[in-house]
């Protein structure tokens, strides 16, 4: 499984309970993650990340060939997310109100199958055309899609999580010695 991550996931976690000055051993699983190939963040996406503090900022820069998914999806696929996800004829206030949350749900939609979206938002059914939420959207859509606990726990990660990772695969930055999922 691909996991994409929306921009939220990373700033909620750093400003809240996973900041790199409570639990820095996150940080360098998802660096470990992202090099694997098993999380990757779409560029519109990733240009939405405004860290608040020097350390975070400093993480994002450092991480970000890793992180970047590095392939956007096509016209085609994000006009299909617009019109069926939010709504047809969406004014320019509303398309506002989408920001780029559009292009993270096309992404995943290029392989539904191994795919899944990762968002720190809620649910709201209720929401109508931009208003709408990843979690509702994606729904709808047939696309994959958990929230940032959900993928932590999914990936098992723990404070000793290098404890249980064998040297040569901590210390290889090269993502070709790990079994990547192949981005079409």
């Amino acid at each position: 499984m691909l996991y994409l991550i929306d921009a939220n996931s990373l700033i909620i976690v750093d400003r809240t309970y996973y900041s790199h000055y409570i639990v820095p051993e996150f940080w360098s699983w998802l660096e470990f993650q992202a090099r694997k190939n098993v999380c990757k963040i779409p560029t519109r996406i990733f240009d939405e990340i405004t860290p608040r503090d020097e350390k975070f900022k400093k993480w994002v820069n450092k991480n970000k060939n890793d992180l970047l998914l590095g392939q956007d999806a096509r016209d085609e696929i994000i006009n299909h997310v617009l019109k069926k996800g939010y709504g047809e004829n969406l004014k320019e206030v509303e398309l506002n109100d989408i920001g780029n949350d559009h292009f993270l749900i096309a992404s995943a939609m290029i392989d539904t199958e191994n795919r899944c979206v990762v968002t720190h938002e809620k649910s709201k059914p209720t929401a109508k055309r931009g208003k709408r939420k990843i979690p509702d959207v994606c729904n709808d859509l047939g696309v994959q899609c958990i929230s940032t606990v959900e993928f932590v726990r999914s990936l098992g990660f723990k404070t000793r999580w290098k404890d249980e990772i064998p040297e040569s695969e901590l210390n290889n930055p090269d993502p070709s010695l790990f079994d990547p999922i192949a981005v079409p």
